[in-house]
């Protein structure tokens, strides 16, 4: 029974402090998917690959996991202005290893306004969700016989399903000033789980999936020639809980010749009475690598001694091919 109740005051905490019900990330900035689905292709780039693993509360219970890939297009196949992104993200939690999967599309437009720098775009994202717990993974009061916990003995409690499966939708605005290709800053508001799908593992039909407002801003500014700031913030409204990141990195140009580029990044963030968490990065060409460190702030550090979690995340892009044909003259040319 001691062991059974621990464990919903770790998850009761987990809750309060992890805020919003959908998988978040530190580095949201470097994963588009979650932060608004207008984002898919709005890059003067041709394709941008991202990938991202984060592991947390391992101090205090089984490792939570997630993990997500995500790939995105733009101006594909020459349809000018048309942004594409596919993304799969798995999350594991838990000793019962409540398990989401989920496999998004986006699809954005974006056009310039007043040919100027800047830009408009609107996307839709649609989800599709499968989510599964596997209860002989827990144990309960019922199973101690008087002197230890026995897992042979029956938990005589009744459950409703394991699993669920539903699909879900999203829409998201951005907007962008391109000071050059490399300087930007970009912002927008997203709406996510709009079908108002019911999440009950007891089939209680009153029991929906909140609906998420999300608010972003992020900036790419140099300040000469070797270093530039990179300022973002992310908050969530999600039913009555909220999420608030704020931070950003800077960036130290190691190396910048012609086919060959290299840069240090490091930055700190603020998650709003969760966790300050560290980050840093090494970009070569056209990779870029990051990892981050969450710092528990929350009442649950007793916990976890102040343990939160790590993140780690690859991009890659592609640019777009300019042809640049130079004339010449075999000879002079006198006027």
């Amino acid at each position: 029974m001691i062991k059974k109740w621990g464990w919903i005051m770790v998850l009761i905490c987990i809750c309060q402090f992890g805020y919003a019900q959908d998988v978040h990330f530190s580095q949201f900035d470097l994963f588009h998917p979650k932060v608004n689905p207008a984002l898919a292709g709005f890059t003067p780039d041709a394709y941008r690959f991202s990938l991202i693993n984060r592991s947390q509360w391992r101090a205090v219970s089984e490792p939570f996991r997630t993990f997500g890939v995500h790939a995105e297009a733009s101006d594909p196949l020459g349809a000018k202005g048309v942004g594409l992104g596919l993304s799969f993200i798995t999350d594991i939690t838990g000793d019962s290893r409540f398990t989401t999967n989920n496999l998004a599309l986006s699809g954005a437009y974006h056009f310039k306004l007043n040919n100027s720098k800047h830009y408009l775009g609107f996307g839709g994202q649609v989800s599709l969700i499968q989510q599964r717990i596997d209860y002989s993974l827990l144990s309960f009061d019922n199973q101690y016989n008087g002197l230890f916990y026995d897992p042979s003995l029956s938990n005589q409690e009744t459950f409703g399903t394991n699993k669920l499966g539903f699909t879900d939708f999203g829409l998201g605005v951005a907007y962008e000033h391109r000071y050059k290709k490399d300087e930007f800053i970009t912002g927008g508001i997203a709406w996510y789980n709009l079908a108002a799908v019911k999440v009950s593992y007891l089939e209680n039909p009153t029991v929906e999936l909140d609906s998420r407002t999300t608010l972003f801003a992020t900036a790419d500014r140099k300040l000469n020639e070797k270093y530039a700031i990179l300022p973002s913030l992310i908050w969530s409204f999600q039913g009555s809980l909220r999420e608030f990141i704020i931070g950003g990195r800077g960036r130290r140009v190691l190396k910048d010749r012609r086919g060959e580029y290299q840069a240090a990044y490091g930055g700190i963030y603020w998650r709003n009475k969760d966790a300050l968490y560290l980050v840093a990065g090494i970009g070569i060409n056209d990779w870029y690598g990051g990892l981050s460190y969450d710092i528990n702030l929350s009442t649950l550090r007793e916990a976890s001694n102040a343990r939160g979690g790590f993140e780690l995340v690859l991009t890659y892009k592609i640019s777009k091919f300019s042809a640049y044909l130079k004339s010449h003259k075999s000879c002079p040319a006198f006027f």
